[in-house]
């Protein structure tokens, strides 16, 4: 087993897929120096490990692994290519990290500022949570990063689906009679809320966009 200290590559923000800031995080691998790694020969996606070791005499020596048809092999060297032994082993460390949150530029129906934090998971999250998973390939001899995760609505579905909302709350307003006064006055409230959405958040990613309203069955 090895120690190495690497850095994570982030986006500039959680669900973006820019880089403009450049950011980083510092965190340890720790985990075999040698890996096989089996990929596929068509895609060039790697698709698991098969065999580890710390020294290359043992790794060369090794072939009882099954070889698939289709497949095709290679030994990635941890002190070399550190962030892509960390994301197929999982063996890495960021120690705890603080959550991202940013201003919305937004006020809230009290008035107050409205934020969004975006809380990483500690110690072994920061890759899958920034990665999508099984998205490393091995092609032409290097390692080709697996792609940001980004958010996985876009905004004119999230919208799409808030004017649907918004339908079907006037729908039960004018149709169930069981609602009390004070639940109806609650979901036209939060129906208004839906309907300017479009205009209060308009310079807001969809995803940041806070549900504080207590919203009754309807």
């Amino acid at each position: 087993m090895i120690t190495k200290n690497f850095q994570i590559p982030l986006t500039d923000e959680p669900y973006l897929s820019t880089t403009t800031q450049n950011k980083t995080y510092a965190a340890t691998y720790n985990g075999p120096k040698y890996i096989r790694l089996q990929y596929d020969a068509v895609t060039k996606y790697v698709e698991k490990y098969v065999f580890v070791s710390d020294t290359m005499e043992e790794m060369n020596s090794f072939n009882s692994y099954v070889q698939e048809p289709g497949k095709a092999y290679t030994v990635l060297d941890a002190t070399v290519n550190t962030f892509e032994a960390a994301y197929v082993t999982n063996m890495y460390d960021t120690g705890a990290v603080d959550p991202f949150t940013c201003n919305l530029g937004t006020v809230d129906g009290a008035g107050e500022p409205e934020t969004w934090e975006y809380v990483w998971d500690q110690n072994t999250g920061m890759i899958a949570q920034q990665y999508y998973g099984l998205d490393l390939k091995f092609e032409n001899g290097a390692y080709v990063r697996p792609r940001f995760r980004v958010h996985a609505l876009s905004r004119q579905s999230f919208l799409d689906s808030m004017v649907t909302q918004a339908a079907n709350i006037g729908r039960a307003l004018e149709t169930n009679e069981n609602l009390t006064d004070a639940n109806r006055v609650k979901l036209e409230t939060y129906k208004t809320w839906l309907e300017n959405i479009p205009t209060k958040y308009a310079n807001v990613s969809h995803w940041k966009i806070p549900f504080k309203h207590e919203v009754p069955q309807y």
